[in-house]
């Protein structure tokens, strides 16, 4: 990633005051609040195309297979040489895989 792109992102949980403001970020994450809307996937009818870094270290490429297989209308990516910001990681493969998508769809 870009050094300045990752200073944008990443700065402000620098210091102590940043590494508690991450911590108390990190602690309100509750899988609960979508847990209740996950066996609701199934049933959507929106094509979905989900793209994920193959070396994505935050959440394993793993992830988006369970994901791929709850959504009935879905396809999965995986981006090679990206990490889990593979937008910023490797923009034209994800706007390349976007752009063929979206053609498709609409053809």
């Amino acid at each position: 990633m870009d050094e300045e792109v990752l200073a944008a992102i990443f700065d402000q949980w620098e210091g102590e005051q940043g590494q508690a403001l991450w911590l108390a970020h990190v602690a309100s994450f509750d899988e609960g609040q979508i847990a209740e809307f996950e066996p609701m996937l199934d049933a959507m009818e929106t094509p979905t195309r989900i793209l994920w870094g193959e070396h994505d270290a935050w959440l394993h490429p793993r992830v988006s297979e369970g994901v791929a297989r709850k959504l009935p209308h879905a396809d999965r990516v995986l981006i090679s040489e990206a990490g889990h910001f593979s937008m910023e990681d490797r923009p034209e493969q994800v706007a390349t895989t976007l752009v063929e998508w979206f053609a498709e769809e609409t053809s």
